[in-house]
């Protein structure tokens, strides 16, 4: 049980928007939280004014760590066999493109170690705003433990033709259904800058 503690940890290592993102992941590790950013369960971007709120009887803080022109936030469900994760990265690239920036993930997660039968369950050609993907993958660590896992991720525009956020988001693939829920209110609560492009409606991710 110990090692799918760590399970979710590990994968945001390996995700595309978040290559530093587990540093605070370990058991019993303290969160990475700088102050100024967390308050009251809402998350404050100093850098590019996006906003987030949570329930925190979902969701805890598991890292937030803001730069002068990026930041990172990580939410988690626990540490149990069924935990979830959620990161929101904000940071300039892909042209501020949300439509470009999807693409990203698709390609990086069958490049992971560890990493196979990867399938696109939910591609962005299904999606009107062609800025969110479902996948489906199993994940082997180096002790041979594998665990089939389901991956949401999405992109906005933050800066037109500047910046972008991206949500990632892992559960074990048999509690993905019961985290259904409090994925689409956490896509529902984030708050954009003014003149922000990508406030879509909340996506209804697949069963």
């Amino acid at each position: 049980m110990r090692h799918l503690l760590t399970l979710v940890a590990v994968l945001l290592v390996l995700s595309p928007a978040a290559p530093a993102a587990a540093r605070a992941a370990a058991p019993g590790a303290t969160p990475t939280v700088d102050p100024g950013v967390v308050t009251d369960a809402t998350y404050q971007s100093h850098a590019f004014g996006w906003r987030l709120a949570w329930d925190e009887g979902v969701w805890r803080v598991e890292g937030a760590e803001p730069r002068v022109d990026s930041d990172r936030l990580r939410l988690g469900t626990g540490r149990g066999e069924d935990a979830a994760s959620a990161t929101f990265s904000a940071f300039r690239g892909h042209g501020g493109d949300a439509a470009r920036c999807i693409a990203q993930p698709i390609a990086f997660r069958p490049t992971q170690p560890g990493t196979t039968d990867v399938r696109v369950t939910r591609g962005p050609e299904g999606d009107v705003a062609r800025t969110r993907v479902e996948m489906a993958f199993a994940y082997t660590d180096p002790a041979g433990r594998t665990w089939r896992m389901r991956e949401y991720a999405e992109c906005r525009a933050l800066v037109p033709g500047e910046a972008v956020l991206v949500v990632d988001f892992f559960v074990p693939a048999a509690s993905y259904p019961e985290h259904r829920r409090a994925l689409e209110a956490l896509l529902a609560a984030v708050e954009l800058p003014v003149g922000a492009e990508g406030a879509t409606p909340a996506a209804t991710p697949e069963p």
